[in-house]
């Protein structure tokens, strides 16, 4: 990975990128979205969840960092749910294979807590569901067995359409994984590459309460 200075800034990519400052091959100063980690957010209630529901899927996003290095796609699959109050819970889950900004290394990130959900972002002819945009927040490991240690996420993810219909593609809009060391993963505003993602109504025991 090049570490070419910015000129806009005086520091080299590598330090914008733990900074979470890069996105691709921009500079970004200022997330364009409203944070749920922020505490206004802190806690989901009923009245926050919004549509219920289930969203699924999975595929790879070309991370497209300062060089096109084989290895550095973005691999994901989930199966989540909007709702995180649900009793018994409903299961959550998130898998997503990635290079640490920070380190160069290949890393596997599991969730284990979802902590928040929104369903938002009502489709106009498709998906068949009352939301299209999953707008998560949770807890969870990277990496495996002694070594695994605690990583916060956040991630929005939109359903635009089926693989076979025409663009708009789904999209990542925000994919961001934080350990002690940092931002070591930063999408924001992907088009999905290959894969599909699919928004579902929410049926018999997956209803909200």
């Amino acid at each position: 990975m090049a570490d070419e200075t910015t000129p806009s800034t005086g520091m080299n990519r590598r330090d914008l990128m733990k900074r979470g400052a890069v996105v691709g091959t921009a500079v970004w100063a200022v997330p364009v979205v409203d944070s749920l980690m922020s505490p206004a957010h802190a806690q989901g209630s009923p009245a926050d969840l919004g549509s219920c529901g289930r969203f699924t899927g999975g595929g790879q996003v070309d991370d497209n960092l300062a060089t096109a290095v084989s290895g550095d796609d973005v691999d994901l699959g989930f199966t989540l749910h909007c709702n995180v109050l649900a009793t018994p819970p409903h299961p959550q889950n998130l898998n997503i294979h990635f290079t640490n900004i920070i380190t160069g290394d290949r890393e596997h990130f599991k969730l284990e807590t979802l902590s928040r959900a929104d369903c938002t972002n009502l489709p106009t002819t498709s998906p068949d569901a009352p939301f299209r945009t999953f707008h998560g927040v949770g807890t969870g490991s990277v990496g495996n067995g002694p070594s695994a240690r605690t990583a916060d996420i956040e991630f929005i993810f939109t359903d635009n359409n089926e693989p076979s219909a025409s663009p708009p593609p789904d999209q990542v809009n925000l994919l961001r994984i934080t350990d002690s060391s940092g931002v070591i993963l930063l999408l924001e505003g992907y088009n999905l590459d290959r894969g599909n993602f699919q928004a579902h109504q929410a049926t018999g025991t997956r209803s909200c309460p």
